[in-house]
């Protein structure tokens, strides 16, 4: 009878989880934080603003929609982060994929590109791409291009016109 340890299906998850050292799960949650911070930060900005300030052109009932969406998911996230589940690429992943996408529906609610909050992608994009270690940072800034890009796309042919 041999004495290796019998590796169990939860076992090898587990084992699989700790090959990523706590450090990059750390900054995935300060990652986060600040996606938190900025969805709330954004959230009030839109509650207590003038609708003229920001939303002269755009419609300020979607973007606090979608800004309180945005906040909703980075509070998720912080349960994904304490189970570990899933994996950490995948939690990236999902965390900036869900990001190009509020920010693109955020540019749109702010009447277009002109209003500059298309920036936003920038830091989130940053942040991702010293987390990651730089295997996506490729895919996910070409994914916010082309999310930016179909947005004013959307703007100039349905909107416009």
């Amino acid at each position: 009878m041999s004495d290796a340890p019998v590796v169990t299906e939860p076992a090898a998850a587990a084992a699989a989880v700790d090959t990523v050292p706590a450090s990059f799960w750390r900054s995935l949650g300060w990652f986060n934080g600040y996606r938190l911070a900025l969805a709330l930060t954004l959230l009030a900005l839109a509650l207590m603003a003038r609708s003229d300030v920001l939303f002269e052109p755009g419609d300020r009932s979607v973007f606090v929609v979608v800004v309180a969406a945005w906040a909703l998911f980075a509070a998720a996230g912080f349960g994904m982060l304490a189970w570990r589940r899933p994996e950490f690429q995948l939690q990236i992943a999902l965390h900036v994929c869900a990001d190009v996408v509020f920010v693109a529906l955020l540019v749109y609610a702010t009447g277009g590109i002109s209003s500059g909050f298309g920036l936003l992608l920038l830091a989130n994009l940053a942040a991702a791409g010293i987390i990651s270690r730089g295997r996506l940072t490729l895919f996910y800034a070409s994914l916010a291009s082309v999310a930016v890009l179909l947005e004013h796309t959307w703007d100039v042919l349905f909107e416009d016109g």
